[in-house]
């Protein structure tokens, strides 16, 4: 319930790792708990809060709150591949850093973006 909650208000991702880790719940787990949240106008938010699951701290991050039907659900299938084909590495706690072949730009959607080492990713 806390991490439905997390995800939905915006609130820290750093506090969403250690309420989870906390109650034993691992990432591949949060990231599958995110993508219910790839919804309506918190499909932006729910988004950022994966990648930054993943790649840990960003210096910054902009979104578009909601998604055309077709590119949500895309996104959710690459969410699905993306945790499917790491799933023991991000349960060991691997951070993946954009830039690396492991974390595909497709991840996230045109108009959504984070900043990571004062670039931006992904970087169209």
């Amino acid at each position: 319930q806390a991490i439905h909650h997390t995800l939905s208000t915006g609130q820290s991702s750093t506090y969403l790792d250690k309420a989870a880790k906390a109650n034993g719940i691992t990432r591949d787990q949060i990231l599958e708990i995110g993508l219910e949240h790839v919804k309506g106008d918190t499909a932006g938010r729910a988004l950022i809060h994966m990648i930054r699951t993943v790649v840990g701290r960003t210096g910054g991050s902009s979104w578009r709150s909601s998604l055309d039907e077709d590119v949500r659900k895309e996104t959710i299938q690459h969410w699905k591949g993306f945790i499917e084909k790491n799933r023991q590495a991000l349960r060991e706690g691997k951070t993946f850093k954009p830039g690396d072949p492991e974390l595909p730009e497709h991840l996230l959607p045109e108009g959504i973006s984070i900043t990571f080492d004062r670039k931006r990713w992904p970087s169209r």
